[in-house]
Parts: structure tokens; sequence; C-alpha cells
């Protein structure tokens, strides 16, 4: 998978000058994080969002333009 490939490459890589790598930092993190949970789950949502003419998004996006007003995303 493309992104197991991702997450092992970035296990060596260093954020700037800091002396420990991410996965050394993670190993830190690792023992107070949470389990996934049992049953899966969506990890996003797909959806068309809308502007209207007074920049609200109908979907409630925060910080939408007001150049995208009344255009559909992707469109």
């Amino acid at each position: 998978m493309l992104i197991d490939e991702w997450d092992l490459a970035d296990e060596a890589r260093r954020i700037g000058t800091r002396p420990r790598t991410i996965g050394e930092l993670f190993a830190v993190e690792r023992p107070s994080l949470k389990p996934l949970p049992v049953e899966t789950f969506e990890t996003g949502r797909w959806f068309t969002p809308r502007v209207d003419r007074f920049s609200h998004s109908l979907t409630e996006l925060p910080g939408v333009f007001h150049q995208f007003r009344g255009h559909t995303a992707g469109g």
C-alpha cells in the first residue's frame, strides 16, 4: 500500500534540526494513544459544497472565501 510506504519512509525523517526522528517521537507517544475502534469507520466524507451569494457555505465549511460565491467545489 502506498500510505504504508510513506509511513515507513517518514519514520526516518527529522523535522528541521530536531535530534529525534519522526519514528522515535512516535515511539514515545505510542503508549499514551488509545486503540482504534474494532468496527470499521469512514475516515472522510464526500460531498459537493455550495456557497451562497453571501459567502455562506451550505455545508458549514469554515474559511470559505467570497471568491467562491455561487460556485460548486471542483467545478
